[in-house]
């Protein structure tokens, strides 16, 4: 008897759940839900540029750190977490760079002074910095003209990734912008673009005030942005190691369709839980995403893309030709060639600016630097007999304040005879020159005169309403006089009417007048009139 073979049941595969479209901000409601009510305020505050995280430092925290994290690197490290630092302890250069103070600062104000988290995150840097660049980068800081190849630097030129020239407003953080705009984005290699990534991450972090306060990242998409997605390699765990400052704020803007709203869900699953306190997403037209990051307070005039989906390119070729320089400057420091020069990529809230043409009225340090001119003004008006040399000294009052009380620096906009870029270069006021206090005292001189002038010119403005007031109070006073004396006159004029009319009339009735006793009867007085108002 023949036996028929049943056909095996085909086992279907079960489908992947997809995301749904709203997963992101599930997903984020979700993990912030989870969070202390503290954690959760801190991080709101630190997204919207309002406060910062970092801790106060003294010279004892940080001497007993770097020892932990020496001891933590040694001891509870093995050795196969740690290939790169072990090739660089093999030569001077690479133990001067990697065991220096500068470097090792750099991890542990990344992870708040975390000893665990700062040595993994230093060690995971050293091996991704290795694997992209070569053993170079072990031994001294990664430069742009080196590091580069010349195509690398042509993609580098194209904007794709792009660091703004001035910083958030109220905490002051350097700003870096991702702007997959055309099809070079996909069809470059990945490493290329994780190298650009590693680089702005380690030149924003030459900047002590930006390792403290960490950086916002904006990734910006418009409708005229290529959709393919399918080009785009996924996110490697290891590509997590990659900056040497933490992303304080992270921004994703994209417009209200079914492609980007995909795309949103799948970036909110790769950056992984950590980051994810960190995100914000926003939808909407490009004029509405703007307005929503300068709520937090994201510079939206210096965003590298217009509302048409223009690229703005000037400034991140103007950058890489300033970094060429500057690296060019550091390579005569470190043969002991001494500069004052120092380039400023991006001027700190507080600093003050001095450019031709361009008052800067809204930067926070020419701001201050007016309110404490008026001060100095008011101050000088209400001396009296004040000297000329009085004001000279208040104007070196004013350049001490402000670069020791509130920490700002003097920056000039200098521009190169054969070049065509400017940059701003700090002007020394107590150098061993005073060539540079003379250019801060020449640019702070007029503004204090025309301040000065317009104090008195209000002075005058109020003493001759002053002595107006006085004369028509004077005059006022006069006319009250002048109508109270003749008021009397008239009632002393009128009361010897009254008496002489009075009389008369009394004798002339008195004999009709009389009652059955023989008394008189005194009539009213009649109504009397003074002769002025007889008509």
């Amino acid at each position: 008897m023949s036996s028929i073979s049943m056909p095996l049941p085909i086992s279907t595969p079960i489908p992947m759940p997809m995301p749904t479209p709203h997963y992101s901000e599930d997903l984020l409601a979700k993990e912030l839900s989870q969070l202390s009510f503290k954690d959760r305020n801190d991080y709101q505050d630190e997204i919207h540029c309002v406060t910062c995280l970092a801790i106060d430092e003294t010279q004892i925290l940080i001497e007993e750190s770097i020892h932990e994290l020496q001891i933590e690197i040694d001891n509870k490290i093995p050795d196969t977490g740690k290939t790169a630092y072990l090739q660089s302890q093999r030569t001077v250069k690479g133990r001067t760079f990697v065991n220096s103070r500068q470097f090792r600062l750099r991890f542990l104000r990344y992870e708040l002074f975390n000893i665990q988290k700062s040595a993994i995150r230093m060690l995971k840097w050293l091996d991704k910095a290795c694997d992209l660049f070569g053993a170079v980068v072990l031994e001294r800081p990664i430069r742009l003209s080196a590091d580069f190849t010349v195509e690398e630097q042509k993609v580098f030129r194209k904007g794709y990734v792009q660091l703004m020239p001035v910083r958030a407003f109220g905490t002051g953080r350097r700003v870096v912008c991702c702007l997959p705009y055309d099809e070079g984005w996909y069809t470059t290699s990945k490493q290329i673009i994780l190298k650009i990534l590693m680089y702005t991450s380690w030149v924003i972090g030459n900047d002590i005030d930006s390792q403290r306060k960490g950086t916002v990242l904006i990734s910006m998409f418009e409708p005229s942005f290529p959709q393919k997605p399918t080009h785009e390699a996924p996110l490697r765990p290891s590509d997590h190691w990659l900056m040497t400052v933490r992303t304080s704020a992270m921004h994703i803007c994209t417009p209200d369709t079914p492609f980007f709203r995909l795309r949103r869900n799948f970036f909110t699953m790769a950056i992984g839980s950590n980051n994810r306190t960190r995100l914000r997403l926003h939808i909407g037209t490009p004029i509405e995403l703007r307005y929503i990051l300068q709520v937090y307070g994201i510079p939206i005039d210096s965003i590298p893309i217009t509302y048409t989906g223009k690229m703005k390119l000037s400034f991140v070729r103007q950058w890489l030709r300033i970094r060429n320089m500057i690296e060019d400057q550091e390579k005569l420091i470190a043969n002991n060639f001494s500069t004052n020069n120092i380039i400023v990529e991006a001027p700190y809230p507080n600093d003050i600016l001095f450019k031709q043409g361009d008052s800067f009225t809204s930067h926070p340090g020419n701001e201050m630097l007016r309110t404490l001119i008026d001060s100095k003004v008011k101050q000088l008006y209400e001396m009296e007999n004040s000297k000329p040399s009085k004001k000279k000294e208040l104007i070196l009052e004013i350049m001490d304040e402000m670069q020791h009380t509130y920490s700002g620096r003097f920056l000039y906009w200098h521009q190169c005879s054969h070049m065509s870029d400017c940059w701003w270069v700090v002007l020394h006021i107590n150098g061993n020159t005073n060539t540079d206090q003379k250019i801060v005292f020449s640019k702070i001189e007029p503004k204090f005169r025309k301040q000065y002038y317009k104090k008195q010119q209000q002075q005058k403005v109020i003493k001759t309403r002053y002595i107006n007031e006085q004369q028509e109070l004077i005059l006022h006073q006069n006319n009250m006089v002048t109508d109270a004396q003749k008021n009397n006159s008239i009632n002393c004029g009128d009361g010897n009417n009254y008496d002489s009319d009075t009389t008369m009339a009394t004798h002339h009735d008195s004999s009709n007048d009389s009652d059955v006793s023989g008394n008189f009867l005194r009539a009213p007085p009649p109504k009397l009139y003074s002769r002025r108002f007889l008509v």
